[in-house]
């Protein structure tokens, strides 16, 4: 198992950072007791959500930002029951962070919307209003974008839906 560790020291505490290759397509990372396994897709994730913190400007949040605009382009052009689909398959502070990321794009926020009953538009609203007083962060709206899509391509493989 190949891996490397950090210590790091800060307000006089210690915290140890690891991260190995499990060898078998996974990746353990771990900080100090608690241990993540990642596959190598989540893996990729993490580390370009790490490089959009620390370089907003990188080629890589380029990128990200150009698959959330395709991901949202693919929810315009799906029809009305795989979003349906879609939105139940979903998880709920994904979708909400969806909403808020097209805030401005009223295309798929009525797609989104006209998809919803009544009771789940009033929630995920409410939701979103309390959760986002202040903007979203630009590099939370790319990950969720980016596990959204995942969503959206494991329906898609599984004959449930096509967006």
């Amino acid at each position: 198992m190949a891996g490397f560790a950090w210590r790091i020291v800060r307000d006089n505490r210690e915290m140890q950072i690891n991260a190995a290759d499990n060898g078998n397509g996974t990746y353990s990372v771990s900080f100090d007791d608690t241990t993540v396994v990642l596959n190598a897709q989540d893996l990729k994730m993490l580390l370009l959500n790490v490089t959009q913190v620390l370089a907003p400007g990188s080629a890589a949040a380029k990128e990200s930002n150009a698959r959330g605009q395709r991901f949202m382009g693919r929810i315009k052009e799906a029809g009305d029951v795989d979003v349906q689909v879609f939105i139940q398959a979903a998880n709920h502070d994904d979708v909400v962070v969806l909403l808020k990321a097209a805030e401005n794009d009223t295309d798929v926020r009525q797609k989104l919307f006209r998809n919803m009953s009544e009771n789940s538009r009033k929630m995920f609203v409410e939701d979103m209003e309390f959760r986002f007083q202040e903007a979203v962060p630009e590099g939370e709206i790319n990950s969720t974008l980016d596990r959204l899509s995942r969503t959206a391509d494991q329906l898609r493989s599984e004959g449930r839906a096509d967006l």
